[in-house]
């Protein structure tokens, strides 16, 4: 066959990508699979049962039900709790008897080998509902709030939690928790921040866990999913704050609209009645 001829023989048709001939690199780009053992069992504790918008526990049904997750192989649980006492510092949420307290000592009392974590934040525990601490005029007081966050997170390590999660997104605050985590002994507790941008999904956890957000009180540390730079500053720059792991969270905003608006969730509306029913 002559050089020329050559040109247009059509060369075989590969049946797979040149990647996928390397048995080690096939493994790689294999989808993963997902056990129980991936998951974790988020609790919402109430201090008495209660029928709200979300499925809830109270601390003496968290026993039969960290069981049963054991059973199915569910190695982790994540605890929210509701307070039904509230002070301008947030002090409530370090007394060793708090809702959460109790509720991390029943799932560690039951369940020893469950990893236990906790939302550390003081929406449940102010007043106004926020996440962060305020000073008389109303304005965000970061250094009370780093303060409240780390002893917060060192009074669930105290009690048996394996992961606090700070959930303020003040900057400061997973830095002073990681500080007092290691300088009372608990080196290995680990940390988890939560990563808090706007959504309309948040409004359920909202009704059912009845932290009251003060009207017009603007939550200056959120996060807008523009972007994933946008999204991911934050966390990585907790990386340098020997952040263990980020949780992703949505919160409900006065500009989102939520159903039964008549909109899509997460539509941005500037009508009052879509404000009014977020």
């Amino acid at each position: 066959m002559s050089r020329v001829e050559s040109s247009h023989v059509q060369s075989p048709v590969r049946a797979t990508s040149p990647l996928r001939t390397r048995r080690a690199v096939r493994h790689l780009l294999e989808s993963q699979t997902l056990s129980p053992a991936d998951l974790g069992m988020v609790l919402l504790v109430t201090v008495e049962p209660a029928d709200r918008p979300m499925p809830t526990v109270t601390v003496a049904e968290i026993p039969a039900v960290v069981r049963e997750a054991a059973r199915l192989g569910i190695r982790s649980v994540k605890l929210f709790a509701e307070s039904t006492e509230r002070d301008t510092l947030g002090e409530v949420a370090l007394a060793e008897d708090s809702l959460m307290s109790r509720a991390i000592h029943a799932c560690k009392d039951t369940e020893p080998a469950l990893a236990v974590m906790t939302e550390t934040c003081l929406c449940s525990y102010t007043p106004d509902g926020l996440c962060y601490l305020t000073d008389r005029r109303g304005r965000p007081d970061i250094k009370a709030t780093v303060w409240a966050t780390a002893a917060q997170a060192l009074a669930h390590a105290e009690a048996g939690a394996d992961i606090v999660g700070p959930a303020s997104m003040v900057l400061g605050t997973v830095r002073a928790a990681r500080k007092a985590l290691d300088e009372t002994g608990h080196e290995g507790g680990g940390i988890m921040p939560h990563v808090i941008f706007w959504s309309s999904l948040y409004g359920a956890f909202r009704e059912t866990m009845g932290p009251p957000r003060k009207r017009g009180s603007t939550e200056n540390f959120r996060s807008t999913l523009v972007g994933p730079i946008s999204s991911s500053t934050r966390p990585c720059r907790w990386k340098r704050t020997e952040r263990t792991w980020s949780c992703w969270s949505p919160r409900s905003s006065p500009r989102m609209c939520s159903p039964p608006c008549g909109h899509r969730p997460g539509y941005r509306c500037s009508l009052s009645p879509c404000r009014a029913s977020t």
